[in-house]
């Protein structure tokens, strides 16, 4: 199939150069959830299950649907991704070389399938078209981010479909019967790894009809044709509804959001022309790689307006080409033999995901670029090798030379922005300034970064300026704020989600524990109670209401008025305690709660287990639980009961952990009441006066 090896050579090891800075980079973006957190890729033993469930599996396991998942389905990327923790566990290197090896690899069938009798170009085109791929500045979110292995994958075997079915024709029946089943094999295994796959047959009718001279050329062979491109039609069914349907339960790839794909929200007209744009802007950014971006969610495209320099782009491109077709499809020249191809193969491979028709989960990535930029390699390699005279020829390839210079350049700086979150999410807001997404996803790696709490919160009011019905932004505002010790200010915007999204319980029992640190206990009790109204089992809110009936009925204890009524509203706490620890066994503060309750009561034996578990529970005791636990031992009579001894080492151990804060101090004293009253031995009181003393 290879002319010559040398070529090919070649070929790979620019694109495999071009790319190795990324080897030393980590897990960036989506590949957390992916790669990292996939439970799926940790077994090859779950390689049914991987065909068995959505490409966005790691978030089903937290709890979010499949429409929330995005309905994609990728088993044969996610089955990659297995094979390569099977051989070399959860290091980036290796998952980042796959990467970079399977592009230098899909650069040199890029190379065959230009060099093939189908397109007539000479050696040194098919090369130059072959290189210019490898060292595109383009590809460099497919194949420096792990989770473009999708892309890489379904351009790999998109690319061998395309080779086996015009090889099909270079020889005799028998061959070209064989070459079409394994075409047909290698398109559903794009199909397995990407959905974009489906561009395939369109650009392979297209090269066919090009190759034939027209469409009344094909009727040669019509019933091969029929027969291929009907078993190409079965296994779209076989794909969408035997396999991919079952398990997303949906037929398109995604319902987009406003964030994700502002087309769909956009009436008609104004959709096209947004489509449109962003096709004009793919055709530019594949000629003129410059000002790339890993985001362009909205508002960065919003929608057509005057400003939009993607709809005067378009137009003047389309004018230039309406003014100068003639010239541009001239019958037998060299330009027929480039341009034809090129532009046919950018928009064949750009038009299932350019949203004109299908709408997709996204309203434009470079990531989506990296088959169509093959129409515009062929395009500027063509134009560079076209020249007949000497001299002309000679500037353009000294032209050709500065450009692939210039790629090279290009895709080494591109390649820095992806070493990591903070360089990638740093850029973000540079390259996409009017995202709300970017300035959202900068706040959140702020967040989690520590120390940059005040500039998380401009990032995400800049977000919520952008975006105002942003609610995952206007929560982490929230949450964020109120880490800060800003609770009046969170407040506001946890009303406002409530008010919004009244039939969620877990914004409704935040709210509620921001008014119990505001002190505005019979809202937050309003609150309790109606999440539990919605979400009878939540156990934050059986918390969280058992805490403020706690609080009142100690207080009502202590009132020598209303002693019965206090007991009756703690034993509502501890019932309400009990139910919070039975939905959730981890919820040790509850089971602390619950001890605190149980001792409020007298049950000193069943407080102290539940102290005993605290304890056992965490890695670093809590000094609190210690000194309640030697309370309440000493105050258990029988077996279970504690020595004072060890109630002292335990008391000691507590202040010692505390650095004698006043409220374990405080604790500490009642132990020594009890010592007293119980009269333990005299070196013992004075053992724990020395400790209480700080001697």
């Amino acid at each position: 199939m290879f002319r010559s090896l040398l070529p090919a050579l070649l070929v790979f090891f620019l694109g495999f150069v071009a790319f190795a800075s990324t080897l030393g980079f980590g897990f960036t973006y989506d590949d957390h959830m992916i790669v990292e957190e996939n439970r799926l890729i940790r077994d090859l033993d779950q390689a049914a299950v991987i065909f068995d469930s959505p490409y966005w599996v790691s978030f089903l396991s937290v709890g979010v649907g499949i429409d929330e998942a995005f309905g994609l389905y990728r088993p044969l990327t996610i089955l990659s991704f297995a094979i390569d923790y099977a051989a070399f566990g959860i290091d980036p290197f290796f998952f980042h070389l796959m990467n970079v090896v399977l592009h230098g690899i899909v650069s040199v069938l890029v190379w065959n399938l230009m060099g093939c009798p189908a397109f007539g170009f000479r050696r040194n085109v098919a090369l130059l078209i072959g290189i210019l791929f490898a060292l595109h500045p383009v590809h460099t979110e497919v194949v420096a981010g792990v989770v473009g292995r999708a892309e890489i994958l379904s351009a790999l075997f998109g690319l061998l479909c395309l080779r086996f079915r015009l090889g099909a024709s270079e020889g005799n029946p028998w061959r070209r019967w064989v070459f079409s089943v394994f075409s047909l094999g290698f398109f559903f295994l794009a199909l397995l790894s990407k959905e974009n796959a489906v561009a395939v047959p369109l650009a392979l009718l297209s090269i066919e009809v090009l190759r034939a001279g027209g469409v009344r050329r094909i009727r040669a062979r019509w019933i091969e044709h029929l027969l291929y491109y009907g078993a190409i039609t079965g296994l779209f069914f076989v794909f969408w509804f035997l396999l991919r349907y079952p398990v997303t339960g949906q037929v398109t790839t995604v319902q987009a959001s406003l964030l994700d794909n502002v087309i769909p929200h956009l009436p008609f007209v104004a959709g096209i022309l947004t489509s449109l744009g962003c096709l004009f802007r793919a055709f530019f950014l594949c000629f003129v790689p410059i000002g790339l971006s890993a985001d362009y969610s909205y508002p960065q495209i919003e929608g057509p307006s005057w400003q939009s320099l993607d709809l005067w782009g378009l137009l003047v491109l389309g004018l230039g080409i309406f003014i100068f077709r003639k010239h541009l499809l001239r019958t037998g020249g060299a330009s027929r033999r480039w341009i034809l191809p090129g532009v046919g193969l950018f928009f064949a491979f750009y038009f299932p995901v350019s949203n004109l028709v299908l709408r997709i989960g996204t309203v434009f990535a470079e990531r989506l670029l990296y088959l169509p930029s093959l129409g515009a390699c062929i395009l500027v390699a063509g134009w560079f090798l076209a020249g007949t005279r000497p001299r002309s020829r000679t500037l353009r390839v000294g032209m050709m030379v500065l450009l692939l210079g210039a790629f090279a350049f290009g895709t080494a700086l591109r390649n820095g922005v992806w070493r990591d979150d903070a360089t990638l999410y740093s850029s973000l807001v540079k390259t996409a300034p009017r995202s709300a997404r970017s300035h959202f996803i900068y706040g959140q790696h702020l967040v989690r970064e520590g120390g940059r709490r005040q500039e998380a919160v401009r990032e995400l009011e800049k977000a919520l300026s952008l975006y105002g019905d942003y609610d995952h932004a206007r929560e982490a505002l929230g949450s964020l704020l109120a880490s800060m010790g800003k609770v009046t200010e969170a407040l506001g915007y946890y009303q406002a989600l409530v008010e919004k999204h009244p039939e969620l319980p877990s914004l409704r029992l935040k709210l509620a524990e921001l008014l119990v640190e505001e002190g505005r206990v019979v809202e937050a009790g309003r609150e309790f109670v109606e999440v539990l109204r919605r979400a009878p089992d939540d156990p934050g809110a059986h918390h969280g209401l058992g805490r403020l009936e706690f609080s009142e009925g100690r207080r009502k204890l202590r009132d020598p008025a209303g002693p019965a009524k206090g007991r009756k509203l703690v034993l509502s706490a501890l019932h309400h305690f009990t139910l919070s620890i039975s939905r959730d066994p981890g919820r040790l503060s509850a089971v602390y709660d619950r001890g605190v309750a149980r001792e409020a009561l007298g049950r000193y034996l069943q407080a102290a287990e539940d102290y005993s578990l605290v304890a056992e529970s965490l890695s670093e005791s809590l000094p609190i639980v210690l000194v309640r636990l030697a309370f309440c031992r000493l105050m258990v009579d029988g077996p279970a009961s504690g020595t004072p001894a060890e109630s002292i080492d335990l008391v000691e151990e507590a202040l010692r952990l505390s650095g004698r804060s006043p409220a374990v101090l405080s604790a500490s004293q009642r132990v020594l009441e009890v010592l007293e009253t119980r009269r333990a031995r005299p070196e013992l009181l004075d053992r724990l006066r020395a400790v209480l003393a700080g001697s």
